[in-house]
């Protein structure tokens, strides 16, 4: 068996921190045995390096965590923020990109 590394997405552009229904925006629909997911996530550590990510996303109106392999069409990882110029930093943070996306359950 192999090994997977893993990252965890809840921040959105728009919704900060706040992680309530209303606030968050990602959302994902089941189509058979696969959930379509369409949305962004940001301040995602282990991005660069993730085979999984662990996304905060909302299902029939309800927030859910999905897993997602980040290999899957349509998943994008954007350039890293500018927050910090800290030469030290290895894990830089970067945006997650999700639209039309085909994930199964």
């Amino acid at each position: 068996m192999g090994q997977k590394i893993g990252c965890f997405a809840t921040t959105e552009p728009d919704a900060s921190s706040e992680l309530s229904s209303r606030s968050v925006s990602t959302k994902a629909e089941k189509r058979g045995n696969k959930y379509i997911v369409n949305g962004r996530k940001r301040f995602i550590t282990n991005a660069v390096v993730a085979d999984l990510v662990c996304a905060l996303v909302k299902i029939d109106g309800k927030l859910s965590m999905l897993v997602v392999d980040l290999d899957s069409s349509g998943c994008k990882i954007g350039e890293p923020d500018k927050k910090w110029e800290i030469e030290a930093n290895s894990l830089p943070i970067f945006i997650l990109i999700m639209w039309k996306s085909l994930w199964k359950t």
